[in-house]
């Protein structure tokens, strides 16, 4: 069956099974109906439906909704824009960050905002038991972070409040792009939440039930795996939002989305690409579409011993046909990838390959004296497409004698186990990271594992020096080979199996204005100025 076929006929089952227990009922709309708008904004790869900030792992087209970063992408994810921060300088070294604050903004209570805003967040952030599973190397950079964190300060010395407005960073090291690691430094408010146990926090529901943020939407209702229902934020510092109500439900079939978006019980989904295709006649809705700047690749666990030899990993890459992949299941809305960092622009001239070559990928294994013991491969993707894509990679593997077990779970069950290290043995997943930004999350992170070592396992001494170089730079053209060296790095070694790149689509109804959606890397945050949409009859 064709994966149209396929698609088709989930939404004839799909349709039956809603019509079969009806639509989980919403909050009744507001008199002004068109005032509503309701989409899956947590839907697809982007998404974490009820992550709280800095324990997501994506999902900040959403959390941006209600909270706001000191900066953010901009809307084409070509460079930072102002959020809370207004304008940030450095020193001549690029060893301290000065960050002027937005001045009259007030949380949602009408409380005002300032400087200690700022430290307290990132001090309880960088605070172990509260927990930030993306840490941007910042415990390691900032001036007293590291002694913070092991419990020896009671503050960071390298953050200090200058002025009511204005907030200086001190670095262990020159850091010219240090803005970039604040991307995901969502605020929270001190005048609430200070002298709360982290511990405590990190587990509470308030984040979802009744949080105090300072962006365009206010939380009124939330229903746990069902809908959060916001309101316009009356204090937001960029304009009273124009819709009266903007409401995330949680879908987390695309079939059932896709549904619901043609029936007119929601205005915005993500979709895969061949659904996207096939909505293109739909004259009430629009497709747009991006760069996902999002690598697909394979994570393999290195606590195996049967993969840390390179001819293993080699084997693996060359038994899979990426190009048939791309261009059978992913329909050429994809292109593949010689590591995992999805700018074509990171990639050097002369980076290896590793061409499909199934012969060579027995020869290999039979060499490296590979058993026939099953493998457990992971993911969070849940799509039809995704699911197509792994099912034929199981196929290829299997042909050169590699048995291959996928498990696809939902991104919170997957977040809680993958990242402690153990339990798996490889994973398929995405790397979001754009210009401007570190692949250290991917490669370096080691908070979550219960070994200290990164989450795949890879310990070589070399990697670390790579990736800091590339931090470093102190030009666009420095950073970009840097980037490259990573690049190289990754081709080089393997240690995680680079597949593809590809494009991400969502739809919206026409009958809504001014929206700006865009496949960020995690979803965000980006400038897409909700306060400005609005729903027509």
């Amino acid at each position: 069956m064709s994966l149209r076929n396929k698609v088709q006929g989930m939404v004839v089952v799909c349709v039956a099974v809603l019509v079969g227990v009806g639509v989980v009922a919403l909050p009744a709309a507001p008199a002004v109906s068109q005032g509503v708008l309701i989409g899956t904004f947590d839907l697809g790869p982007g998404g974490a439906p009820g992550a709280r900030p800095y324990n997501n792992t994506a999902g900040n087209t959403w959390l941006m909704k209600i909270w706001s970063p000191l900066v953010s992408f901009n809307q084409d994810i070509n460079g930072l824009a102002p959020q809370l921060a207004v304008r940030w300088q450095a020193n001549a070294g690029a060893t301290t960050w000065t960050f002027t604050l937005r001045p009259n903004v007030k949380w949602q209570d009408g409380a005002p905002f300032d400087a200690t805003d700022v430290k307290f967040t990132l001090e309880l952030a960088l605070n172990p038991a509260f927990g930030w599973r993306y840490e941007p190397g910042l415990t390691n950079l900032l001036v007293g972070a590291s002694a913070f964190a092991k419990g020896q300060a009671k503050e960071i010395d390298g953050i200090k409040i200058t002025g009511p407005l204005t907030v200086e960073f001190s670095l262990t090291q020159a850091d010219p792009r240090f803005p970039y690691r604040l991307l995901w430094a969502y605020i929270l408010p001190a005048h609430i939440l200070k002298g709360q146990d982290p511990a405590q926090l990190a587990r509470s529901n308030w984040f979802m039930t009744q949080p105090i943020g300072t962006g365009p939407w206010k939380v009124a209702r939330y229903l746990e795996d069902q809908y959060q229902d916001t309101v316009p934020n009356q204090y937001y510092w960029n304009g009273v939002p124009h819709l009266a109500h903007l409401i995330n439900r949680y879908i987390n079939d695309q079939t059932a989305a896709t549904i619901a978006l043609q029936r007119g019980e929601i205005q915005f989904a993500y979709t895969d690409p061949d659904v996207a295709a096939q909505l293109k006649t739909n004259l009430a809705l629009r497709i747009l579409s991006g760069s996902s700047f999002t690598s697909n690749y394979i994570s393999l666990n290195m606590r195996n011993k049967r993969f840390q030899d390179p001819r293993v990993r080699e084997a693996l890459l060359a038994a899979i046909d990426r190009p048939t992949i791309v261009h059978n299941v992913f329909k050429d809305t994809a292109y593949m990838a010689p590591c995992d960092l999805p700018e074509k622009q990171f990639w050097p001239a002369n980076v290896k390959t590793y061409p499909y070559n199934p012969a060579h990928a027995r020869d290999l294994l039979r060499a490296a004296g590979w058993t026939s013991d099953p493998v457990t491969l992971w993911t969070y993707y849940d799509s039809q497409q995704q699911k197509d894509a792994l099912q034929a990679m199981q196929q290829y593997l299997a042909q050169v004698g590699v048995m291959v077990t996928p498990s696809v779970m939902d991104v919170p069950a997957y977040n809680a186990r993958y990242y402690t290290g153990v339990g798996w043995d490889a994973s398929y997943r995405g790397a979001g990271i754009a210009f401007g930004q570190s692949p250290r999350f991917y490669v370096l992170a080691s908070a979550q594992t219960q070994d200290g070592k990164p989450w795949g396992g890879w310990d070589d001494p070399r990697l670390p020096s790579v990736v800091e170089a590339s931090e470093r730079a102190s030009s666009d053209r420095d950073y970009t080979q840097g980037m490259q060296a990573v690049c190289a790095y990754e081709a080089e070694t393997l240690f995680e199996l680079p597949l593809w790149v590809g494009f991400r689509y969502g739809v919206v109804s026409t009958t809504v204005r001014n929206f700006y959606w865009y496949p960020a890397p995690s979803g965000g945050p980006y400038e897409d100025h909700s306060e400005r949409w609005e729903r027509m009859p």
